[in-house]
């Protein structure tokens, strides 16, 4: 029998992908959070939806997102003081974005708190 108490693991995207070390981390524990009630969201770097769906399937593996009861992005941004000039070139030119913006999706939020508090299953993508 799994451990009762929730793990909800986010994460924010770096030119289109989590960080390595999130990575590494979600693969040692993979076996443990599969016993556990377990929410996944994001922080996008985009605020389309089919390029939304594509970054949550790379950032968790479709065994992760299959046992979580909530996988979702619940905003999306830009923080243009930690990036490098090349990062910012390119956000510039592929977002059309020139300043730090952060635009989190409060209804979102609130469902991932309703759910890890009823563990109802909130999905953005087909079970």
């Amino acid at each position: 029998m799994g451990d009762d108490r929730h793990v909800i693991v986010g994460s924010s995207i770096r030119m289109g992908k989590i960080q390595d070390e999130m990575t590494a981390w979600l693969h040692i524990h993979e076996a443990k959070l599969l016993k556990r009630p377990l929410g996944l969201y994001l922080c996008a770097g985009t605020p389309t939806a089919a390029e939304r769906q594509r970054e949550l399937e790379d950032a968790y593996r479709e065994v992760l997102r299959a046992h979580a009861y909530f996988v979702e992005v619940v905003g999306n941004g830009y923080d243009f003081e930690r990036m490098g000039f090349l990062d910012k070139a390119i956000v510039r030119m592929m977002a059309k974005q020139t300043v730090s913006s952060l635009n989190l999706d409060e209804t979102m939020l609130d469902e991932l708190v309703e759910a890890a508090q009823t563990s109802l299953r909130t999905r953005s993508e087909n079970p």
